[in-house]
């Protein structure tokens, strides 16, 4: 079994994590909630570049 993480953000701190954690695991990228949260996504991670 495959955990699928999402990335939710926009800013450096967001695109870095997404390219390390998307070259070893299935990451779903948004800018911030508005389409929601898809149900095969297993973890949520809300960055923001203050």
């Amino acid at each position: 079994m495959s955990a699928i993480a999402m990335i939710v953000g926009d800013g450096v701190l967001a695109d870095f994590v997404y390219e390390e954690l998307s070259a070893q695991f299935e990451v779903v990228r948004q800018i911030n909630f508005e389409a929601g949260v898809p149900e095969a996504v297993n973890f949520v991670l809300v960055l923001h570049d203050a």
